[in-house]
C-alpha cells in the first residue's frame, strides 16, 4: 500500500515496499530516540520505504522537532494535522 510518495530510482519513479505512520502528540520529548530506533529497524530490513509522521499542528515542540528530524532522512515526511482531534483522527488522515 502507498501513502504518498514515490522512490526515485533513476529514470523511474516506484512506489516503496513500506509505508510506516507514525502519530504523535503532546511535548514530543523522546521522539528523536524513538524514531532514531525506528529508522535503525526500518533501514535493517534493506526496503524502500516512506515514514509519515503525523502530529498536532497546536504542539510547538513537536512542530520545531520533526524538521530537526526528517532534515537527514529523505524517506521522513511530516504532515501536521490541524484542529487536531485524536489518534484515530490522524491515522485517517495519514491513510488519506
Amino acid at each position: 500500500m502507498t501513502m504518498h510518495t514515490s522512490v526515485d530510482s533513476g529514470d523511474t519513479k516506484i512506489a516503496p515496499d513500506l509505508s510506516v505512520i507514525v502519530i504523535a502528540e503532546g511535548d514530543g520529548k523522546g521522539l528523536a530516540d524513538l524514531l532514531s530506533g525506528y529508522r535503525a529497524a526500518i533501514d535493517a530490513l534493506g526496503q524502500t520505504y516512506e515514514l509519515l509522521f503525523v502530529f498536532d499542528h497546536a504542539s510547538k515542540p513537536l512542530a520545531a522537532t520533526a524538521p530537526e528530524i526528517g532534515a537527514d532522512w529523505p524517506e521522513f515526511t511530516t504532515s501536521p494535522q490541524r484542529p487536531w482531534v485524536d489518534e484515530d483522527a490522524a491515522l485517517k488522515f495519514a491513510i488519506e
